[in-house]
């Protein structure tokens, strides 16, 4: 997976998903609001291919979206997520991009899950699980093509929070 933080605030997000077997559908969902009490991150522009076939769904999600085909081997997954980058107070040009990527769920299992933070600069990564009193704990490096985790079979439906120098 790949997300693109823009200069506008916005993340685009890429997936490439190969479960263990056939996959018959995946979820999507917001991640928990990062702090707790922000706002909900809202993804647009959202498409689904599945073997080489759109899937029919809703192009904005704002809450817990399941999207069904027939057994297929690899899926692609785009969007833009609206509302994940803001500017935070106690350093001025640094941000915090809350969310660079939707919670994405599949039954059948992903093994593990390698999420790649590029565009801003960003400065470090933080991961943690997708409720709302889990903390935060560093994750990832930083690689030629930007900075990177790889998540583990219990972590790939972990969120991953990124601190950037917007300026």
């Amino acid at each position: 997976m790949e997300s693109v933080v823009e200069a506008s605030g916005a993340v685009t997000v890429r997936h490439w998903i190969r479960g263990r077997g056939l996959l018959f559908g995946i979820e999507l969902s917001p991640p928990v609001p990062y702090p707790p009490g922000s706002a909900t991150v809202v993804a647009r522009n959202v498409r689904v291919v599945a073997g080489g076939t759109e899937v029919p769904g809703p192009t904005r999600i704002r809450e817990t979206t399941f999207y069904a085909f027939v057994g297929e081997e690899e899926v692609y997954v785009s969007y833009r997520l609206v509302g994940a980058v803001e500017e935070t107070g106690t350093v001025p040009g640094r941000g915090l991009a809350r969310a660079t990527s939707l919670v994405l769920g599949v039954a059948e299992g992903l093994g593990t899950s390698t999420r790649t933070v590029v565009g801003a600069e960003v400065l470090n990564l933080a991961c943690k699980r997708p409720t709302p009193t889990a903390r935060l704990r560093p994750c990832g490096e930083e690689g030629p093509d930007g900075w990177q985790v790889v998540l583990g079979d219990e972590a790939t439906r972990d969120q991953v929070v990124a601190q950037l120098e917007l300026s």
